[in-house]
């Protein structure tokens, strides 16, 4: 059973994911990147952004993978703080028509129950990603531009100059004719 594990996670650190790092000097972060395509974490449930493989401090090292089995579309596939939107139109939208979750893109609404977070929906349009990166900072900007609603959404992840911390900082902006509701949108949740 060891043999076939390490063989699993070694074939998961040969894959080849987008990634970068910053630091403030005191602190160093690595990050892998969002791509539809090439990205570690591509599952529905959680933002793309912002997944922190490994926070470097005063010799400790925090974050890492979860799970000895992987897959981009396992839903607990992602490390560092984990974001969560609701599901924005769900309830109206018809089977087969979309909804969208913020970080994600426009999903298809598989059938008639109620949404579970724990499923994994069909992904209709990823929408578009773009990262800004200074020496201490990343900011990760997710555009969609779709049939029902259209946003732009803004992470931004600061080291403190000077000291150990890190501050997530967030903006969303509508840029569609659908209203996108603000009420009880985002769960935090982190991963060590």
């Amino acid at each position: 059973m060891c043999v076939l594990s390490c063989l699993m996670i070694n074939a998961v650190a040969q894959k080849k994911f987008l990634e970068t790092e910053i630091t403030n000097g005191l602190i160093s972060v690595h990050f892998y990147l969002p791509d539809s395509n090439k990205g570690y974490y591509r599952a529905t449930r959680f933002d793309w952004s912002g997944l922190i493989t490994s926070l470097k401090y005063n010799g400790h090292d925090f974050y890492g993978q979860w799970y000895e089995t992987y897959s981009p579309t396992t839903h607990d596939a992602v490390m560092g703080p984990v974001e969560e939107f609701s599901p924005v139109g769900y309830n109206e939208a018809k089977v087969g028509g979309s909804f969208i979750k913020i970080g994600v893109g426009a999903l298809s609404k598989l059938d008639d129950s109620a949404y579970s977070s724990y499923m994994l929906y069909q992904i209709l349009n990823p929408g578009k990603w773009k990262v800004k990166k200074k020496s201490d900072q990343i900011q990760f900007v997710h555009e969609l531009n779709d049939v029902e609603y259209s946003y732009e959404y803004k992470k931004t992840i600061k080291l403190t100059n000077g000291k150990p911390g890190l501050v997530l900082s967030h903006s969303l902006k509508n840029t569609g004719q659908r209203t996108i509701g603000i009420n009880g949108i985002m769960r935090l949740g982190m991963t060590t």
